[in-house]
């Protein structure tokens, strides 16, 4: 089986909130249910690692005033549209898919969790 890492820093509490729920759904006999908390920690993985990404090396890099700005509005736009997607895939998961995606979390997520 391949495994996936996280390959940014990650905030602490963005990812104890994601192992969280991920360890909720697999528990739940209703996996539905935590489908909510499921799009909030998808979402705040996918802002991380664009941030980490993208964001940083251009305030840390010497570009200019119009690079940034172009890199700041076509991130914005990316996570504005993972963030309206996010929720209408996660709604169409039955709960089979849904444990899968959260046996996924807590693979990318390993790391974090052993620390803990």
């Amino acid at each position: 089986m391949t495994r996936y890492k996280v390959k940014f820093p990650l905030d602490e509490q963005i990812a104890l909130s994601a192992l969280h729920c991920a360890h909720s759904i697999k528990a739940s006999n209703k996996k539905s249910e935590h489908a909510a908390d499921l799009v909030i920690s998808i979402n705040q993985l996918i802002n991380a690692g664009l941030t980490y990404f993208f964001i940083r090396p251009v305030e840390d890099g010497n570009f200019g005033f119009v690079i940034r700005n172009m890199v700041y509005v076509t991130i914005k736009a990316t996570a504005k549209s993972a963030t309206s997607l996010v929720p209408r895939v996660v709604k169409t998961l039955d709960d089979i898919q849904l444990e899968y995606l959260a046996d996924f979390i807590l693979d990318i997520l390993e790391s974090y969790e052993t620390k803990t």
